[in-house]
């Protein structure tokens, strides 16, 4: 039996009529019996256990960097970046190794073909100690990093590094708070692909600051998000093999996004211990949204309330049949007996990312299910959206148990340039859960 859900219809400025999907009383509560998932086996990272990372070293570390914020610029890096570490990132190299090391030599990679890193303009300068935070800056900048041992090459250990940049915001505009002025809570927001639309991103942080909110922006999901890789999906020949292996790839991705923003958010309490008691919501857009359930499961007492904006389930299914895929040009699979980039017919698809389901426990089609009932979910939905199907996020919606929904008319596009306008009202919708403890 589905959920009932009341339709409310209200018209938003440039953007048309927003229809409200409310859940009814008992949302949060699964709609339909759970099926099993696959085994949830976190990947592996340099120095960490599997099977118990807290017996280990963790997943990562967290290296603070230098602002201002203006500095720093994201973009694609090409075959070339397949190489030893320089300048800052042997920084980065030297903290990830520090305890992590044995005996034996070993090699450091950085990220590769198509990996979407950030770089600090040599030429901006450096906020001197002491100088007064601009309205618009972070109060620091940070790096999450962590390191794959991939084997052997030349007698030594490879280590492949990947990176994700952060920055975060005290609510109150120009400077750290003082003693007992913490604010609402913290938001942890995580972007779509290369943190864009920037400038709308821009205005969001702004606007939940205003509304006394601390934020920890992810400026773009980790580095080898969008890392190109020789992976031919044959869904005929090798149909479970290969669809083991796209999980496998998948879910180490989804997997780094989760690990950055648990070590982003100990980094941020260590150095904002005043923040620690405060309520705390995750904001995931697209591609920052498909990942918002695996980082929950990670730690899923981290976070009391969730807004996905335009995500989706069946990762694998999105980028096979996403508008965006061709041009955007990461995670462009190869799918064998298709010529000059070709994909099979929708049904081969569906099919095929049907196996891939069964090697994907941090998909959100499998996260998202933990969620239900476990905390006040919203999600926002164009109900045009080619980027990340409408339809598949209907799936999103359905594991979620089908909570409260803002559907606008248009495109993934139009509801992202839109996103400034919607913000008070997802503010709205935190407080009243968060702050104010008077809505379900």
């Amino acid at each position: 039996m589905r959920l009932g859900v009341v339709l409310v219809a209200a018209c938003v400025s440039m953007v048309g009529c927003l229809s409200v999907q409310r859940a009814s009383a008992d949302a949060g509560a699964a709609a339909h019996g759970e099926a099993a998932g696959p085994e949830l086996v976190w990947p592996s990272r340099w120095g960490m256990d599997p099977a118990d990372d807290e017996a280990g070293a963790g997943p990562g570390v967290v290296v603070e960097v230098d602002g201002p914020i203006s500095a720093w610029t994201g973009g694609r890096h090409g075959p070339w970046h397949h190489r030893v570490p320089r300048g800052d990132d042997e920084r980065i190299v030297r903290a990830l190794a520090a305890g992590r090391a044995g005996e034996g030599g070993y090699q450091y990679r950085m990220e590769g073909y198509g990996a979407f890193v950030f770089e600090r303009d040599p030429d901006v300068p450096v906020p001197e100690d002491g100088a007064e935070i601009g309205r618009s800056e972070p109060a620091f900048m940070f790096v999450f990093a962590s390191g794959k041992d991939v084997g052997e090459r030349e007698g030594e250990t490879l280590i492949e590094v990947g990176r994700t940049w952060f920055a975060y915001y005290d609510h109150r505009r120009g400077g750290e708070p003082a003693e007992g002025d913490a604010g609402n809570g913290v938001v942890m927001l995580l972007p779509g692909l290369f943190g864009v639309p920037e400038g709308v991103v821009d205005i969001v942080v702004s606007t939940m600051r205003q509304r006394g909110w601390n934020v920890i922006r992810m400026l773009a999901p980790p580095a080898r998000f969008v890392e190109r890789v020789d992976l031919v999906l044959d869904p005929v020949e090798r149909a479970d093999e290969s669809a083991a292996e796209a999980g496998a790839l998948l879910m180490d991705r989804l997997a780094e996004t989760a690990y950055a923003a648990e070590g982003a958010l100990d980094y941020v309490l260590d150095r904002r211990p005043g923040l620690a008691g405060l309520p705390r919501a995750i904001v995931g857009g697209s591609a920052g949204a498909m990942s918002l359930p695996a980082v929950v499961r990670r730690d899923p007492d981290a976070y009391g309330a969730a807004v996905l904006i335009a995500g989706g389930a069946n990762v694998l299914e999105i980028v096979a049949t996403s508008s965006y895929t061709k041009p955007v040009g990461a995670l462009d699979f190869e799918w064998a007996g298709y010529e000059d980039g070709g994909t099979p017919d929708r049904e081969t698809v569906r099919e095929f990312a049907e196996k891939y389901l069964g090697h994907a426990p941090l998909d959100g089609y499998h996260a998202a299910a933990g969620m239900r009932g476990a905390l006040p979910a919203l999600m926002l939905q164009a109900s045009g959206d080619r980027a990340v199907p409408a339809a598949l996020g209907d799936v999103l919606w359905d594991r979620l148990g089908e909570p409260e929904r803002w559907l606008t008319p248009g495109s993934h596009l139009t509801l992202f340039m839109s996103l400034w306008l919607h913000t008070p009202r997802i503010m709205d919708w935190l407080d009243a859960r968060l702050v104010d403890g008077v809505a379900p």
